[in-house]
């Protein structure tokens, strides 16, 4: 990406899901492959990039304690035709803060830190149930969807497990402080009703990691967004 103009608008979508997310997948084949529509629907929204209402620079391609759809996504190259970077957003189901109230958690990841997803981060998310500990990698996963139901095929059981999954979200945060290198590439998105009630100042403080998405002021989510083009530039 390389923009000579200095500063101006660019439109970014953090939360994009794709086809085969592993929650609520809805995407309808209509005649076409899954896949070939959800590409084909964006080609036509973004057409040939003259109008910037609809021209998108970046895009997060989102899904639960998962990666996958982001690789499919980069292998396949379509996308990238019409939207300049392209990054993954890991999406987290968290175990409530207060209230009984469970949030989702978004994690914005460097495309050049993917390889390291499994084993700094899922391998060190855990949940328990049923007396046993699991971690958020596909194959615990998959091993907790079994649990939960032995009939499930691999497949199933994933989805399952991804389901039924909860973090605790001082475990995101020990995983940041035990793996320096996630400072720079790896960013947290949340409401922001949960960094005024729930949220320890002093953590927001002393970790620049951590933003907060204000979904009721415009231009706080915008700073953001550039937050993170800046960072990613950076590294």
């Amino acid at each position: 990406m390389e923009y000579t103009r200095g500063s101006e608008w660019r439109r970014w979508d953090f939360h994009l899901h794709t086809p085969d997310t592993k929650k609520n997948d809805q995407f309808q084949a209509n005649g076409k492959g899954k896949w070939e529509l959800f590409y084909e629907n964006i080609a036509n929204y973004i057409g040939d990039k003259t109008n910037p209402q609809k021209t998108i620079a970046a895009v997060g391609i989102t899904d639960y304690f998962s990666v996958e759809n982001y690789r499919k996504v980069k292998s396949d190259g379509i996308l990238a035709r019409h939207i300049d970077f392209i990054f993954p957003n890991i999406e987290l189901m968290c175990l409530p803060l207060k209230d009984g109230v469970k949030m989702n958690v978004h994690l914005l990841i460097n495309p050049s830190f993917i390889d390291k997803v499994d084993t700094i981060i899922l391998s060190n998310l855990k949940y328990c149930s049923m007396d046993t500990e699991y971690c958020a990698r596909k194959d615990d996963l998959i091993r907790f969807g079994k649990d939960l139901d032995a009939s499930l095929d691999d497949e199933m059981a994933y989805k399952k497990g991804v389901e039924n999954f909860n973090i605790n979200f001082d475990d995101l945060i020990k995983i940041l402080k035990n793996h320096p290198e996630c400072k720079d590439n790896v960013l947290i998105l949340m409401p922001n009703r949960v960094l005024m009630v729930h949220l320890r100042l002093e953590i927001l403080q002393a970790r620049q990691w951590i933003y907060v998405i204000y979904s009721n002021i415009e231009e706080n989510y915008i700073e953001h967004r550039i937050l993170f083009y800046l960072r990613i530039l950076r590294t």
